[in-house]
């Protein structure tokens, strides 16, 4: 067992449960190294054994290795790999929400949280600059973006998909116009809307892949702003979404799983000739980018996909899902590695069972852990919430534990995908040891709890 639970820890802290929600991976220049970036620090992995190497606390946003793989730098600053030691200052950014390291590794570009102002910095000199972006209409923290060397992309919620100069601050062109439309009822008001929800440019900067909600991958030229082509076509079929008088949800066609294989993050390989998908219903696609032909269907994690990563040679793709893992995929032979990284799940609430020397806990995703807390070992099981998420997109449910931590109460949709309302909610009952449905009960979308003696 590794002694990660004892790394860096607070003061008369005795163990840490868990390494935090995952919010980046990024692979050394070697490909030897991954980085991934949790809720508390960055955690750096062998690769090859994914075992974990070490841990740096209390960095967080945007992180990348020097060209010579000795570094860590983030906007924070640069840390040595080998010492951990802090290594470089710089002047203070602004209050950063979007930010990336150009392909030179020491240039930071980063877009403030008022979504106005970007700011470019030269790690080596710490010279910094700013520029004012223009106006533009729609909601700025509903966008999507996308950078490379000289220009950001910028999707909006309202289907616009533009294209700004990071020095100059101007807008270049519109790559694709408002696509959203309104239309009365009496009922309520019905959005039609397949506005970009990923975006990504490929290496040399000449194409803009856009990932869409109904499922498609527009591919664009950025000089002309010409469409080049339409990856997975089967699902160009807009969906109806209807809001009621009541504010309830509800569509007019059944939800049909593969309908909803939403892409989430897009990746190009180093060479271009790749770009990978990461999909809502867990999965990945790899597509050949000159053909614009399915590769392969990667399978195996049990929540969306929403990072990915290739190895600087491009044989190697890593995935991390909502399921807190991370899994690598070889891209010459098609098939999956047997190792990978677990524990950047995000715990949604935990309760000790009778005997106070077990923790139960739930991530977001409805997988239940059992702490054993005299090793800190752990066994997981997988519950029907799990199942319901490739289905359901953005479905809210209770979590709750009964007082004895031996059950917990979930509150979901019930197991059936031709339901396309919304309306049939169920709380289950779920064995805490086993992962095993004990008991189902409709219900409302209510407040669930336990009474204090966990018989009600």
């Amino acid at each position: 067992m590794e002694n990660y639970p004892q790394w860096h820890l607070p003061e008369e802290a005795k163990a840490r449960l868990g390494k935090g929600g995952m919010g980046g991976i990024q692979f050394s220049p070697d490909g030897t190294q991954l980085a991934v970036r949790s809720s508390i620090g960055v955690w750096l992995y062998d690769v090859e054994t994914c075992r974990g190497i070490s841990l740096f606390p209390d960095i967080s946003g945007v992180l990348t290795f020097s060209a010579d793989g000795r570094f860590l730098t983030s906007e924070e600053g640069g840390w040595e790999i080998v010492s951990g030691r802090k290594v470089s200052q710089h002047d203070t950014l602004p209050d950063v929400d979007v930010a990336w390291f150009l392909k030179d590794r020491k240039t930071f570009v980063s877009m403030g949280k008022a979504k106005d102002t970007i700011s470019i910095v030269n790690f080596e000199t710490g010279q910094m600059t700013t520029t004012k972006i223009g106006e533009r209409s729609g909601y700025a923290h509903l966008e999507n973006y996308a950078l490379t060397e000289d220009k950001i992309a910028i999707g909006s919620r309202d289907g616009r998909l533009e294209l700004w100069d990071i020095r100059t601050g101007k807008k270049i062109s519109t790559i694709r116009e408002q696509t959203e439309k309104k239309i009365n009822f009496r009922l309520g008001v019905a959005t039609q809307n397949n506005h970009s929800i990923s975006l990504d440019f490929s290496p040399d900067g000449t194409i803009i892949a856009s990932g869409n909600l109904d499922g498609t991958i527009q591919m664009w030229d950025a000089a002309t702003g010409e469409q080049l082509t339409i990856l997975n076509k089967k699902l160009d079929k807009m969906k109806m979404l209807f809001h009621s008088p009541e504010g309830k949800l509800f569509t007019h066609e059944p939800w049909e799983k593969d309908r909803i294989s939403r892409p989430i993050t897009l990746a190009y390989s180093p060479d271009g000739n790749m770009l990978a998908i990461g999909n809502i219903n867990s999965s990945i696609q790899l597509w050949d980018t000159a053909k614009s032909e399915l590769i392969i269907t990667f399978t195996g994690h049990t929540s969306n996909v929403r990072r990915l990563a290739f190895s600087p040679d491009g044989t190697i793709l890593a995935s991390g899902s909502a399921d807190g893992n991370v899994r690598f995929w070889n891209v010459e032979t098609e098939e999956p590695r047997q190792n990978g990284i677990a524990g950047h799940a995000w715990i949604k609430t935990a309760s000790f069972l009778k005997d106070n020397s077990t923790l139960a806990s739930v991530s977001s995703d409805g997988i239940v852990s059992a702490w054993d807390l005299k090793n800190f070992q752990k066994t997981t099981h997988i519950t029907k919430k799990t199942l319901e998420i490739p289905k359901h997109w953005n479905t809210v449910v209770s979590l709750v534990f009964s007082p004895d931590g031996t059950e917990l109460l979930t509150h979901g949709l019930e197991d059936d995908s031709s339901n396309s309302n919304f309306d049939n909610h169920v709380v289950r009952f779920i064995d805490v040891n086993t992962g095993v449905d004990l008991k189902t009960l409709p219900d409302r979308r209510g407040g669930d709890t336990f009474s204090p003696d966990g018989k009600h």
